[in-house]
């Protein structure tokens, strides 16, 4: 199971970094891209459950605190945005998408701990 999510987590990121870091003329047309807040709760709240899955299924019992899950999604996503500000891509940060990335962490991060606990 854990190499499982491992490889997932690892694909998981490459799929981020790729539409998050990608100059926006790489990137094909899709009305899709009107759900940009929505895709980065689900972007950034999908890599941190799958981190804090696999963490809470390797080593220890019962895994880092969920405060240390939370900050390493938000440390990401914050590298993400930091990336986009910094890189000369046609690409731009947004406090927005901060916000948005925060929101997914913490949703991500609050159904890690009722699996802590109910495990």
């Amino acid at each position: 199971m854990t190499r499982i999510v491992r490889a997932v987590i690892l694909i998981w990121t490459a799929i981020t970094l790729y539409f998050t870091l990608a100059p926006a003329d790489y990137l094909p047309e899709s009305e899709l891209w009107g759900y940009d807040k929505i895709g980065h709760i689900g972007i950034f709240g999908g890599w941190t459950f799958l981190l804090g899955v696999f963490l809470m299924t390797s080593g220890r019992r019962p895994g880092p605190h969920p405060a240390w899950i939370w900050l390493s999604g938000v440390v990401f996503s914050g590298l993400i945005e930091f990336l986009q500000y910094a890189l000369p891509f046609n690409r731009s940060a947004e406090w927005g998408d901060v916000v948005a990335n925060v929101v997914g962490v913490s949703a991500a991060t609050c159904i890690i701990m009722l699996l802590r606990r109910s495990g």
